[in-house]
């Protein structure tokens, strides 16, 4: 699957009004309990994925509990101090550094494969990705 940057542009001009699975990306690999990945959550749309994607450009909370649970202190207080009317997974990204991906695949039965997809990754890493964790 090719990634792309998550963006609300490449978004409206590319991701289809379907349903599907979806994944978010980081843009460096970090160590599972095995091995290594740059796969930050697994997702699923039952009906548009367009949508659902644009919803981690508007308001993106996740990002904030990724850097908690690896404690990255001094990215937490330069988010926390931004005072920016940007959206938030932008401001984030460019202070870090850092850019987020995704990547998308059009299914019929989008939980069972969603299912599928997060065994196989609890299998190989013996963990899930840290966003698909509940709290």
């Amino acid at each position: 699957m090719r990634k792309f940057e998550l963006e609300a542009e490449i978004i409206n001009n590319i991701v289809p009004r379907e349903s599907g699975i979806y994944f978010i990306h980081a843009d460096f690999q970090f160590p599972r309990l095995k091995g290594k990945t740059d796969i930050l959550y697994i997702g699923t749309s039952k009906s548009n994925l367009r949508k659902r994607l644009g919803t981690f450009i508007r308001g993106f909370k996740m990002i904030d509990k990724l850097l908690k649970r690896y404690d990255w202190e001094e990215a937490i207080k330069k988010f926390q101090g931004s005072r920016k009317a940007t959206p938030r997974s932008w401001r984030l990204s460019r202070q870090l550094k850092r850019q987020l991906y995704f990547t998308y695949e059009i299914c019929e039965d989008c939980r069972t494969r969603e299912n599928e997809l997060l065994y196989e990754f609890e299998k190989k890493h013996f963990e899930l990705p840290p966003l698909n964790h509940a709290n």
